[in-house]
């Protein structure tokens, strides 16, 4: 999955929902979301672009 700034194209777009970022597994797109306040999702992006993350 590509980070991006803003919802992945495979966010859940939920009416109502305000200042919060949902997102679902690509290849469920019909099971439950995760939904994310937008400040901690945008943490996380930039987290992830300045390399915080290593994988093993």
């Amino acid at each position: 999955m590509a980070v991006t700034g803003s919802p992945p194209s495979h966010a859940a777009h939920r009416p109502g929902l305000v200042d919060a970022v949902p997102v679902r597994d690509s290849k469920a797109p019909e099971g439950p979301a995760l939904v994310f306040p937008t400040p901690s999702w945008s943490s996380f992006v930039s987290a992830v672009r300045g390399g915080e993350f290593h994988g093993t």
